[in-house]
């Protein structure tokens, strides 16, 4: 990944906005090649991310869907959307973890986990002076590990995952969200005001 336009306007303005400042994303495929844009608007409050298809012009790019933060005091909530056309939205998952987790289960309207983004701790020393986390993306029932193979129980039990795999507008719109959660939870001790590290993602 790495984030488009780059100069000293967007310093000064990370340094002003910190956590609220808007940025946009070109996400590469192991050719280089532009195959997904993250763009998040300025927010006051709740953050919002839009996935976008690169288009030779930047007004005509084709909206895939969005992840839109959903406040509360202390539970980390998520809203996941696909665009429908007309300006409108479906949402087909949700997150709503627990203060301080870690791992972010995606549900459906069933209640049933379809996806996750998980963050692996990676020492205290890492976790509370850099922003170089590590995320595992889970986007289909093959990425979750059984109870069976996991001695901790298995974060999600299998009678709680969906047997159905994400569509690949769903899987850009769940990397969006990986995005939005480090940004909005673990890149706050930055020294570089909340900058998120796009070029340390693989």
């Amino acid at each position: 990944m790495e984030e488009e336009d780059f100069g000293i306007a967007k310093a000064v303005m990370r340094q002003l906005y910190r956590l609220h400042r808007p940025f946009s994303v070109r996400v590469l495929d192991r050719y280089g090649q532009h195959v997904l844009t993250i763009r998040r608007p300025f927010s006051f409050i709740n953050s919002r991310i839009k996935l976008l298809l690169p288009s030779e012009r930047d007004d005509n790019s084709i909206i895939i869907g969005e992840c839109k933060q959903q406040w509360h005091l202390w539970r980390r909530r998520y809203n996941l959307f696909l665009y429908s056309g007309d300006d409108t939205y479906e949402q087909f998952g949700r997150v709503d973890a627990p203060f301080l987790s870690f791992n972010f289960g995606i549900h459906d309207a069933a209640n049933q986990v379809i996806g996750a983004v998980d963050r692996n701790w990676v020492g205290l020393g890492r976790e509370l002076f850099t922003d170089t986390g590590v995320y595992m993306l889970r986007l289909d029932r093959t990425a979750f590990v059984s109870p069976e193979q996991d001695p901790t129980g298995g974060i999600y039990p299998n009678e709680v995952v969906s047997p159905t795999p994400l569509t690949l507008d769903q899987r850009a719109v769940v990397l969006g969200t990986a995005v939005s959660i480090d940004f909005d939870y673990f890149s706050r001790h930055s020294g570089n005001g909340g900058m998120v590290s796009f070029s340390s993602y693989e």
